[in-house]
């Protein structure tokens, strides 16, 4: 995906013009789940497909809470008209800008294969919305024929949410597909449309490897499955059986992956007579290196490991990316292998009929500046954007993994940050070591929220320059540059107000910078209730927070990781 604005966020604030008339921003809360749909234009006729159904479904939707935007890059009068036309009485927002398509994380294309066409446009996705405004599922497609919501599905999965989060209070507020890769801000490979497949290869339950990125004399469907637990992946898996003779037909192959060991893929192709090639193990790194969605298998007792959500590639017998989609969700990220055919026909004879558009593929453009559209963790960029896409912000600056005042202090963190999370806070451990020491001591010590690495100190700058907090920048030989001493900020993102700083002024009394630090339960104790407070309330005084001695940091420190 060229972006990830992940589940478990908050949605990007981007207002529009409806054609009705009005303005409209994504990102409000709301009554509802939102149901935000792009389409590519009045241009496309799968898209009309996908708001004729959408009309069909307002009532079944409403009386499930349920409301649906539709959104494209279509000017106003055009969309109007559209909407004129077909007689679609839901909200239709129009004049996405190319900017917002990256926002929202949207492959996006050039209309090079439109006449009619004059400006680029995004190409089709959904974002499903919660009430509170967080992103609960979304899925996305490099090309018109996939990306398209099934409404009976995301029914289904939301109420399943609902359900489980009654019958497992623990997993409230968990999500599918929001894993991160490590020592990025939510960021992801821009693997995209006309680039060549990464090489990666796997051991087959049929023995012997496969090389995904290996050229054949056939089109190559490569579809990412979840795993032997999901039946949504089985039915996929079923889909091919039963589309192997149509697709040999048509020149083309399909391999399934998925991160499922050897052996329990083995039972699983032999226990359905699965005929096809199925790979295995597919690693956390190589999902996120071909841009997947991955997830925590903390809803499945009978899953121990990470996984990715579903996807699927076309690739051209010379290796070159045609097409792909994913989702972030068991629901989505489905292939549609008459579509697919029907669009790789298409493609050929179009390249035949204008030999001017061959090698033209759709869902291609990249971010304007940059070739993998990838913001580094800690700079003063990433900042800005984490705030713009989180109701609120938490850094807390620590030493280092060396020190165990700054580990009881994370831990601290640790106890209450599902309960920060729920309340739309993005949470951040910071040092002046590196990515590594900062992987590192995130595993070590047990914590569920980032930690990140970045010996420049420009966002400890940044943030000092800009009134924010001011840490201490210390001169240490164990640094790259120099030592940035604990401090905590929260941020609101709609105001940029301040609820709370603390910088740690190093001293002899404090034994330079290690103990008396504000307690963190207290701070978050006091702060759940300020989140709203006026500004004329705020920051709230760090003094007021009772500090922690020697003592205590030996206790926490004791606790298993």
């Amino acid at each position: 995906m060229p972006s990830q604005l992940l589940p478990g966020n908050f949605l990007s604030q981007i207002v529009l013009s409806t054609t009705s008339g009005t303005k409209i921003d994504l990102s409000a809360r709301s009554n509802k789940v939102k149901i935000i749909v792009v389409y590519r234009g009045q241009f496309c006729p799968f898209c009309l497909g996908t708001l004729t159904d959408i009309q069909k479904s307002l009532t079944m939707l409403s009386q499930k809470g349920m409301e649906v935007i539709a959104v494209s890059a279509d000017p106003v009068e055009l969309a109007a008209k559209f909407v004129k036309d077909n007689g679609f009485t839901f909200t239709v927002a129009c004049g996405l800008q190319e900017h917002q398509m990256h926002q929202l994380g949207l492959y996006v294309s050039d209309p090079k294969n439109y006449e009619v066409q004059t400006f680029r446009f995004a190409e089709p996705g959904y974002i499903v919305v919660k009430p509170d405004g967080i992103i609960l599922y979304r899925a996305e497609a490099s090309h018109p024929m996939g990306g398209r919501p099934n409404f009976g599905n995301i029914i289904a999965g939301y109420e399943w949410s609902l359900q489980n989060g009654k019958d497992h209070p623990e997993y409230v507020g968990h999500v599918w597909g929001n894993v991160k890769p490590a020592g990025h801000a939510g960021q992801t490979s821009q693997l995209l449309p006309g680039m060549n497949f990464p090489a990666m290869s796997f051991p087959l339950v049929q023995g012997g490897t496969a090389d995904l990125s290996a050229r054949s004399n056939k089109v190559k469907i490569i579809v990412v499955y979840r795993g032997q637990f999901c039946p949504f992946c089985l039915g996929t898996l079923k889909d091919i059986q039963n589309s192997l003779t149509m697709l040999s037909q048509k020149g083309m192959e399909v391999i399934a992956v998925s991160a499922d060991p050897v052996e329990v893929a083995a039972k699983f192709v032999k226990d359905n007579g699965f005929s096809f090639p199925v790979a295995c193990g597919l690693q956390e790194h190589q999902m996120h290196q071909l841009g997947l969605y991955v997830s925590d298998p903390k809803n499945y007792e009978v899953q121990t490991f990470r996984f990715a959500e579903p996807a699927y590639f076309v690739v051209k017998p010379d290796g070159v990316i045609l097409y792909r989609a994913e989702s972030s969700h068991p629901m989505g990220g489905r292939p549609n292998f008459g579509n697919i055919i029907a669009g790789y026909e298409w493609s050929l004879q179009n390249g035949k009929d204008h030999p001017e558009y061959v090698g033209h593929v759709w869902g291609n453009v990249k971010r304007t500046g940059t070739s993998q559209s990838v913001v580094l963790a800690g700079t003063p960029e990433w900042y800005k954007e984490t705030l713009a896409k989180n109701e609120y912000i938490c850094i807390v600056f620590y030493r280092g993994k060396w020190c165990p005042f700054c580990k009881a202090q994370l831990k601290d963190v640790q106890a209450v940050v599902d309960e920060m999370k729920r309340a739309g806070v993005a949470v951040y451990g910071h040092t002046a070591e590196t990515q590594e020491q900062a992987n590192a001591a995130q595993k070590e010590w047990g914590l569920d929220f980032d930690l990140i690495g970045n010996p420049d100190l420009s966002l400890a700058q940044f943030l000092a320059k800009e009134g924010i907090v001011a840490p201490v920048i210390q001169p240490d030989k164990r640094y790259q540059n120099s030592m940035v001493q604990p401090a905590i900020v929260f941020v609101r993102r709609r105001d940029g107000a301040v609820l709370f700083r603390w910088a740690h002024v190093p001293a002899l009394s404090n034994l330079g910078g290690a103990k008396d630090r504000p307690v963190f339960q207290k701070v978050w104790e006091l702060l759940s209730k300020k989140l709203n407070a006026p500004q004329s309330e705020l920051p709230i005084k760090a003094d007021s927070i009772p500090t922690g001695g020697i003592f205590s940091v030996l206790c926490r420190c004791s606790r298993k990781a």
